[in-house]
Order: C-alpha cells, then sequence, then structure tokens
C-alpha cells in the first residue's frame, strides 16, 4: 500500500471470547503503527462465506472437524442443555433453541434427533451465544451448546434422557493461501489467543 500500511481483515465468531481476542488484537495493534487491523464479529455461517468469497485474510470459527486445513484447530464438545430451573419441556416435538440457519450447532441437532426418530420444531432462534443461553434457560426448550458455555442457570442433558451424542465440532483460525507475513504474524497471535482461553486443549 502506498501509505505504508498493513490491512489485515480479521473475522471473529462472536460467540468465542470474542471480547478477549478483540483485546488481543487491539494491543497488537498499538505495538505495530504500521499494522491497521479490520476487524469483523458475525455469525460462524457469515464468515464462512466471507471467508470463502476472499473478503477475510483470517477467521476463527467453529466449523465441522478436520475439513480444510488451519493455522491451529481444538475440539469442542458440544452437549444438549436445558433450563435447571424449568427443567426439560414436553418434547412432543421436541423444542429447540436454536441459531440461525447455516449454523453448525442447530445442524448437528436436527441431525441428531431425526437420527434417532425424534419428532422436533424451532421454538427460538437466536442470533448469539447470550440470547440462546438466556431462551434455554428460559424454559422455551433445549439446545446444543460448547461444554464450556454452559452456565449455572443450565443443566447438561445425559444420555438416559433420550437425547443422542453429538458429534464435535472444531474451533479453528483459517488463513487464505498465499497470505504474506502481517497476516501470518496476526493469525499466529489469534492462535496463541486461542490457547490461552482453552487450558483444556493445551
Amino acid at each position: 500500500r502506498p501509505d505504508g500500511l498493513a490491512v489485515v481483515r480479521v473475522g471473529l465468531g462472536e460467540d468465542f471470547a470474542a471480547a478477549r481476542l478483540t483485546e488481543a488484537l487491539s494491543g497488537l495493534a498499538r505495538l505495530r503503527p504500521g499494522l491497521r487491523l479490520d476487524i469483523r464479529c458475525d455469525a460462524g455461517s457469515e464468515l464462512r462465506r466471507a471467508f470463502g468469497q476472499g473478503e477475510l485474510d483470517i477467521a476463527v470459527i467453529k466449523r465441522d472437524a478436520g475439513i480444510g486445513t488451519a493455522v491451529a484447530s481444538w475440539p469442542e464438545r458440544l452437549v444438549w442443555v436445558a433450563s435447571r430451573r424449568h427443567g426439560v419441556p414436553p418434547d412432543d416435538p421436541v423444542p429447540l433453541v436454536a441459531y440461525g440457519q447455516g449454523c453448525i450447532y442447530r445442524a448437528r441437532a436436527i441431525h441428531a434427533l431425526e437420527s434417532a426418530g425424534r419428532r422436533w420444531r424451532i421454538a427460538f432462534t437466536g442470533s448469539n451465544l447470550p440470547a440462546v443461553q438466556a431462551a434455554i434457560a428460559s424454559g422455551f426448550g433445549i439446545g446444543i451448546l460448547v461444554e464450556r458455555s454452559v452456565r449455572d442457570d443450565l443443566r447438561i442433558l445425559r444420555p438416559e434422557e433420550g437425547y443422542p451424542p453429538v458429534p464435535p465440532s472444531e474451533l479453528a483460525v483459517m488463513l487464505q493461501p498465499g497470505a504474506g507475513p502481517a497476516v501470518r504474524m496476526v493469525a499466529e497471535q489469534l492462535a496463541e489467543s486461542c490457547a490461552e482461553e482453552r487450558p483444556e486443549a493445551a
């Protein structure tokens, strides 16, 4: 660039430590005056689309395990959860609390129920993690979350309660092919910050 700035476009999933990662990137930008970061925090389905179309240099997203290359990746254990206060709502059909279309958690929940011969309906659609957590805690229905996202007002459902196990997903730091040194440096910083957030994966 003529102004000497290295611009790096980064996409962060809104439900994984976005505040912590944003703080790490802000510190990185302050330490390197020649670096300009363009940060986008969005739903995973939108980030996957943007990354696939070359609108992002780096994306930190949830994905199916082992699909494609990544700078770093960590398994994410998915669990069924219900409200601790309201219990499991009547389940014929199963009322689901889910993210919008394109979310891998939503797809996993529907596939698991259909494979087990269970009927389902969407009771609540949330655009972010706090909305989904609050809806489950309020008794709208049950849903799938990463185990570390289960708040105190939620309860993990046991297999004997009739909810089939769900395969793990993966958190991945993805990088466009042929990325330059500035992009790679930012990706490595993000990978380090993600690892700090996940001591169980260290």
